[in-house]
């Protein structure tokens, strides 16, 4: 384990600066690798700024906003033949451990993911470091290089929600194991969506992209009927519609679960109206 490699890929679009910043400081000093994936960011000058004060950074420019799956898997294709381990961050997500060292302290065998906790629950499991977790989100997951050797890679077509889900189920389907840390290891900020008054909201192509592909696995059979009902009961009552559009809403979760179980994407092509 003392040859450990480990490398790292965040996918930017109009990233906050001084936050994104935060984050490359966090992991630059300790990962071999850093592959950013920038999807046409409108400040992606500032980006390359900040990141001529790095050596061991690389910047992807895509020409349009490919959404995190895809961007993944760019940077998948850069770095899965020359590292051990690649982790995978959000562009406000900071990296509060040292990931080798983590690494060096975990059993490892047949381990596909080894996720980053943004809570702490040591008590919670009477101050064991790593646990079972079954469905880890990207920003912070530590994803064992041989998971891509076996073909695993991010789903493109879902551009945003539920990618994490998706991948997840592959790498178990394969045999792998996924286990979390119960310390506290990041700094996430969950997405900022619109800020009503009382309830931060998500733009009701978000709502559409989470009933759209979350349907989509259930009927796929890959994730169960108590988690995609649990899943968008959760979303929704914590992540208000705009109050201005609630009236889509209905129209919305039909176009969504329409969608999903046809497989197609009509609407999201036109998420304009939805907007």
């Amino acid at each position: 384990m003392s040859d450990i490699k480990v490398g790292a890929i965040i996918v930017t679009y109009n990233p906050e600066i001084d936050r994104f910043k935060q984050v490359i400081d966090s992991i630059a000093n300790q990962i071999d690798k850093i592959i950013i994936v920038d999807n046409n960011s409108k400040n992606r000058d500032k980006i390359k700024e900040i990141l001529k004060s790095y050596k061991n950074i690389e910047i992807i420019e895509n020409g349009k906003n490919y959404g995190i799956g895809r961007g993944l898997n760019i940077g998948v294709e850069k770095l899965k033949d020359s590292v051990n381990w690649i982790l995978t961050l959000d562009q406000d997500t900071v990296v509060l451990v040292k990931i080798k060292e983590l690494l060096k302290s975990c059993q490892l065998e047949n381990v596909g993911i080894l996720a980053l906790n943004s809570v702490g629950e040591e008590s919670k499991y009477n101050n064991e470091k790593f646990v079972n977790g079954d469905w880890p989100i990207i920003s912070g997951s530590i994803v064992n290089s041989e998971v891509y050797e076996n073909g695993i890679r991010y789903r493109e077509e879902f551009f945003l929600d539920h990618v994490d889900m998706d991948f997840d189920f592959s790498v178990k389907s394969k045999g792998f194991k996924i286990l979390k840390t119960t310390k506290k290891c990041i700094d996430h900020q969950w997405g900022k969506g619109i800020k009503s008054k009382k309830q931060r909201c998500e733009p009701n192509f978000r709502i559409y992209l989470t009933i759209r592909n979350g349907t989509r696995l259930f009927f796929e059979k890959k994730i169960p009927l108590k988690l995609y009902v649990g899943d968008n009961a959760l979303y929704l009552g914590n992540f208000c519609p705009l109050l201005k559009n609630f009236i889509l809403l209905p129209v919305i979760l039909v176009l969504g679960f329409v969608d999903g179980f046809t497989d197609k994407f009509l609407f999201f092509e036109k998420f304009s109206i939805l907007s």
